[in-house]
């Protein structure tokens, strides 16, 4: 799939090499969290998490609202899969 996509450059953080997403996409697909670091927007940090049921089955796909890179790491840490 990442071969026939085109991979504009929105910001000097956008990801445009194919083998770095490759990389990406299987760390995100071992991982319950993924921090888009001003990759689209400048000044813009956004959290992407899976929304699961009981079962383990994802129904939901979680995204914060704007804010900086602190602002979606905190985001991060009170969605984590054993915050209280």
């Amino acid at each position: 799939m990442c071969g026939t996509l085109p991979l504009p450059r929105f910001t000097e953080r956008t990801i445009t090499d194919r083998q770095l997403l490759a990389s990406e996409l299987d760390r995100i697909a071992s991982h319950w969290l993924r921090i888009d670091n001003e990759e689209y927007v400048l000044g813009v940090a956004c959290v992407a998490v899976p929304v699961r049921i009981t079962t383990g089955e994802v129904i939901a796909r979680g995204r914060s609202a704007r804010g900086d890179r602190a602002a979606a790491a905190d985001t991060g840490d009170r969605v984590r899969p054993d915050a209280p």
